[in-house]
């Protein structure tokens, strides 16, 4: 009995090695034919038809991915890509033509004849006709049926085209800020450009099995790669506020008979660019009528000197370097020899004795260039260089670094230059940045013009906070901060003053240089300031090119940073000192309807 019973178990034994034997090469060969499969689609495929390496019978189709979107921080759409449909022929492969262009002329309700005219033209000049639009611009239900016809059979030679078109639904507002995509496909400046990676995605592929013609045979094999759409954008603008700041400068330019102009908003607390315009404006969805000059986003890339602007910084660094102090003093005739060079007060007679903030009240020249040369060479390059200036500043769009030479090659002129803001070159936006740094207390922060990302997902991601590095000292910064303020109390910023708030700022009228001649009679005006004065909260700047009436920046950027501030204050809710906001009209619930029109 016992050895019967052991040989049933290891009946028993056998039978089960043999099942796990059975189970493992069932499950081996499933294994395998799933990886054939992966590897098939993830490498072969995709190799064979990137490489253009497929058999006859295969025919290469590319499957476009979505464009992600760009919204403002409100989320309203600033860009998105629209899919349209096209409906084609190869004449030479429709078989029943009549047939054809009945069920073409019903779905897509257009004439018979029209149709049946179209696919009869196979030869011209004895070459055969191989392409012939039927439709453009067909609805998705319409296409998805023509589809499901291509695939049984029912309309051979006719053809489904998917396209992508980028649309930009507020038209002309941050324009230059979002850039454009053409009709090819190619992408042209702004976000669009310097976040393309990011928006693209990448475009799927589809390998369908095809006759010897050239026709999808029905029911045979079709391979896939999905595309993969691109992720969105969330920028800091606030469409409102950039609407209204865009029409100010627009009215500007044309009361100025301006060339151009240019004006932006910074949150202190965050660094967000809260609107930035560029005049003259463009439609990007008429892009090809635009002239290629209104292309270019100024507050980045338009580079120039500062002139009695960049005073302030100037200020900043002999403070902090503890070179200058706040009674310190240089004495103005109306000019000064600096070797062969002769620098002029705007004050015929000279302002006589000025202190540092004498200086930056009255915009004097003449003190701030002696000003500037007690500050050692390389000690006022350091700083320069610490505010930001010669380099980009990383705000999220194509910008250009400016310039300044190394004081290694600065003589007394260029030295005593820097102290007014001339033999240098910057950007608004690196003006504004450094201004401030000065309101925030010292703290340089990089602007930001992206706020988050929305993935293929819809998954939403905010870009990291930088915290940012002190540039001088919080006890520095609420020095200038109080020169400031005096320019507009008492200086040439009178105009800047907005009732009911306290703000402060420079002035800066700078004389362009015409290649080869030298300074002309051209200028360019600039305001920069921040406010409230007391505890800043928003800083901006605008810059008007070549006006041709009131060519100071005390008659022109300082009464339109007025304006600006009463703007910015309705739409970010910030309420004068000396009156309750609730009597104010709130206009940015007009400027909403306007910019969406």
């Amino acid at each position: 009995m016992r050895k019967k019973t052991l040989s049933e178990n290891d009946r028993t034994s056998a039978i089960t090695r043999v099942r796990i034997i059975i189970f493992q090469t069932l499950l081996t060969i499933a294994m395998a034919c799933e990886m054939f499969i992966i590897v098939r689609l993830q490498l072969i495929l995709p190799a064979k038809a990137m490489s253009g390496n497929l058999s006859k019978n295969l025919r290469k189709e590319s499957i476009v991915a979505k464009r992600g979107a760009i919204y403002a921080r409100d989320m309203t759409p600033l860009a998105i890509t629209s899919i349209r449909y096209y409906v084609c022929a190869d004449p030479t492969l429709v078989r029943d033509r009549e047939k054809t262009a009945l069920i073409l002329s019903s779905l897509l309700e257009e004439p018979y004849e029209e149709i049946l005219k179209r696919l009869s033209l196979i030869r011209v000049n004895g070459k055969p006709v191989r392409f012939r639009w039927v439709k453009r611009d067909v609805d998705a239900q319409v296409a998805e049926g023509l589809l499901k016809l291509i695939r049984q059979g029912k309309l051979r030679g006719i053809f489904i085209r998917r396209e992508a078109k980028r649309v930009y639904p507020c038209g002309k507002l941050a324009a230059q800020l979002l850039g454009f995509v053409n009709r090819d496909g190619s992408v042209k400046e702004g976000i669009e450009l310097k976040w393309d990676e990011v928006l693209s995605g990448k475009d799927g592929v589809k390998l369908v099995e095809v006759n010897a013609k050239g026709e999808p045979i029905v029911g045979g094999d079709v391979e896939i790669i999905e595309p993969v759409d691109g992720k969105s954008l969330v920028l800091t603008i606030d469409p409102a506020m950039q609407w209204d700041v865009e029409e100010l400068l627009e009215t500007a330019v044309k009361d100025f008979e301006a060339k151009a102009a240019t004006a932006a908003v910074l949150e202190l607390k965050t660094g967000e660019i809260l609107a930035a315009a560029s005049i003259p404006r463009f439609d990007p969805n008429m892009y090809n009528k635009a002239d290629q000059r209104c292309f270019q986003n100024r507050m980045t890339t338009f580079v120039y000197e500062p002139g009695s602007a960049f005073k302030v910084i100037v200020a900043a660094i002999g403070l902090d370097s503890n070179v200058i102090s706040e009674s310190s003093s240089a004495y103005c005739d109306g000019k000064l020899k600096v070797g062969n060079m002769s620098i002029n007060c705007w004050v015929g007679a000279g302002h006589g004795i000025q202190t540092l903030s004498d200086a930056i009240k009255n915009s004097c020249n003449v003190a701030m260039a002696q000003f500037a040369m007690r500050i050692p060479k390389k000690t006022l390059w350091r700083y320069l260089l610490k505010f930001g200036f010669a380099k980009t500043t990383g705000c999220g769009v194509i910008e250009s670094s400016g310039w300044i030479d190394p004081p290694e090659v600065w003589d007394k002129a260029r030295h005593a230059n820097l102290g007014f803001g001339y033999g240098i070159a910057v950007t608004p936006l690196q003006v504004l940045n450094a201004v401030a740094t000065i309101a925030r207390g010292g703290l340089l922060l990089k602007p930001k013009l992206v706020k988050a990302i929305i993935d293929e997902r819809g998954q939403r991601y905010g870009l990291e906070h930088e915290e940012g590095e002190y540039v001088i000292s919080p006890a520095t910064a609420a020095k200038v901060r109080k020169m400031m303020e005096l320019v507009v109390l008492e200086g040439t910023g009178k105009k800047a003053l907005a009732s009911g708030y306290r703000c402060a700022g420079k002035t800066g009228t700078t004389r362009k240089m015409v290649e080869g001649k030298g300074y002309g009679q051209d200028v360019i005006c600039t305001f920069v300031g921040f406010f409230p004065a007391d505890s800043p909260l928003v800083a901006a700047i605008i810059v008007i090119d070549e006006p041709k009436k009131n060519k100071w920046a005390s008659q022109t950027t300082a009464p339109l940073f007025s304006e600006l501030i009463k703007t910015v204050a309705l739409h970010m809710n910030i309420p004068p000192a000396d009156q309750p906001f609730a009597t104010l009209l709130n206009i940015g619930a007009r400027g909403k309807e306007t910019w969406m029109q």
